[in-house]
């Protein structure tokens, strides 16, 4: 089974380092338990304003730490035979180098795929915390798994409806889905 893991919300925490680059950049202090809406406007910018800026920073890319649990998760997944497992990421291409760097850093066992399609990407399943990609994901007719995060909870109840979807509350609960599912042979 090949597993695909988003890098922004999934295995890097995006959300923290940008609250501190907004904090330094226009002294408002956001925390990331705060955006609880992928595009929060703040006023005198939006998160995904600031976001696609950082993106072509390295210093800031590679300044970025993992969400908690997930360098364990991989490895306890990578450990697991028949499972393959690699990150995806609709990052811009100015952000990749940085990108390619930071993986390397924290994850260095994993390929990466770039993608705005990541219903397209040659995986069995997606764990992702964009909603969109999610249900794209499994319309496709494959498996999904929502890593829940502020930003998507209230699209939680949607996607729980869906086929092929489940919720992963953080790392612990989405590594006991995605062995539970091994064993079905998606």
């Amino acid at each position: 089974m090949r597993v695909g893991l988003d890098i922004d919300g999934v295995l890097c925490d995006h959300v923290a380092g940008l609250c501190e680059r907004i904090r330094g950049r226009y002294h408002i202090h956001l925390r990331p338990e705060m955006i609880t809406e992928w595009d929060l406007d703040f006023g005198p910018s939006s998160i995904a304003e600031e976001l696609r800026s950082a993106y072509g920073d390295r210093d800031f890319v590679l300044s970025l730490p993992p969400v908690r649990g997930a360098q364990a998760a991989v490895s306890a997944i990578l450990q697991t035979d028949g499972l393959t497992v690699a990150a995806v990421t609709s990052r811009p291409v100015e952000a990749k180098p940085a990108t390619d760097a930071w993986l390397a850093t924290y994850f260095p066992a994993l390929d990466i795929f770039y993608t705005s399609k990541k219903e397209t990407a040659p995986l069995d399943l997606l764990v992702d915390d964009f909603p969109l990609f999610v249900e794209r994901f499994a319309a496709a007719g494959r498996k999904a798994i929502l890593f829940s995060q502020p930003w998507n909870r209230q699209d939680e109840d949607h996607l729980r409806s869906l086929a092929g979807v489940t919720i992963a509350q953080d790392w612990d609960d989405a590594v006991g889905l995605i062995l539970s599912m091994w064993p079905q042979r998606l």
